[in-house]
């Protein structure tokens, strides 16, 4: 009889056993099932600030203010006495050649104001930025147009935005000697809407911490392939930016933009 008791004590302990594991997997099945996954789109990603830090230079002469004259390193004056230019629609180019991209972002790159933050962006690591100079054409009209900086802006009937404003006066002689004359890059249009992609730096976004990128805009690029003994060196129009003049300032946009 004794014998027989144990044996039952045995199996219902077995019993007991084998319950217990199935339920401790059903348990972990649906554990697993419920826990966020990496790439459930429900899960919102980890986010890291991007910011920009942004100086004007005229050659290796950084711009400390309006109405300064600045001379280049081959000896040619330049007078800067406005520089602003407008920066849009931002890329982020992943190192897995992924691009996160930043919507509805418009900054106006002023003289007296250097850093800019652009968007909280997802933590990883970046290869590299990419931007463009201007406001896309769907916001660059009356009706949809952001409220930025009325100076920056065409007159009627359009009022659309200049894309970038460069004015002051340089020394257009060959021999660099003589009187300065003055000049007006008001750049602007969709045709004129300008991308650029800076040299791949890696770099990495963390979580609630601030990066920034320290970027340099020569506007002395500008004056590359321009005639400066041209009879007129003004943009001021939308006409104006059909011209040759305008044309060539346009594609000198890229170039002015590189790490500090």
């Amino acid at each position: 009889m004794a014998v027989f008791i144990l044996k039952k004590i045995k199996t219902m302990k077995k019993i007991t056993l084998f319950v217990f594991c199935i339920g401790l997997l059903v348990a972990c099945k649906h554990n697993t099932d419920d826990a966020p996954q990496p790439n459930d789109p429900d899960i919102p990603a980890v986010m890291g600030t991007v910011s920009m830090h942004l100086h004007n230079y005229i050659d290796y002469n950084e711009v400390d203010g309006y109405g300064i004259t600045y001379t280049t390193l081959g000896g040619r004056k330049i007078t800067v006495n406005a520089a602003q230019l407008f920066l849009s629609q931002f890329e982020f180019l992943r190192a897995d050649g992924s691009v996160y991209t930043v919507p509805d972002t418009i900054i106006l790159k002023e003289e007296d104001k250097e850093t800019y933050t652009i968007a909280q962006i997802p933590v990883g690591n970046y290869k590299t930025v990419r931007f463009h100079v201007g406001i896309p054409s769907a916001q660059n009209n009356t009706a949809n147009a952001p409220q930025l900086d009325a100076s920056m802006r065409f007159a009627a009937p359009s009022h659309e935005y200049v894309f970038m404003k460069f004015q002051g006066e340089v020394d257009s002689s060959s021999t660099k000697t003589a009187s300065m004359r003055p000049f007006s890059f008001k750049i602007g249009t969709a045709a004129n809407y300008k991308e650029v992609t800076m040299p791949e730096q890696d770099f990495s976004v963390v979580e609630d911490q601030d990066h920034l990128i320290h970027l340099l805009i020569d506007y002395n690029k500008l004056f590359n392939g321009i005639a400066l003994n041209a009879k007129s060196l003004n943009v001021e129009t939308e006409a104006d930016n059909l011209s040759a003049l305008a044309s060539q300032v346009a594609a000198n946009i890229p170039s002015m933009f590189k790490y500090e």
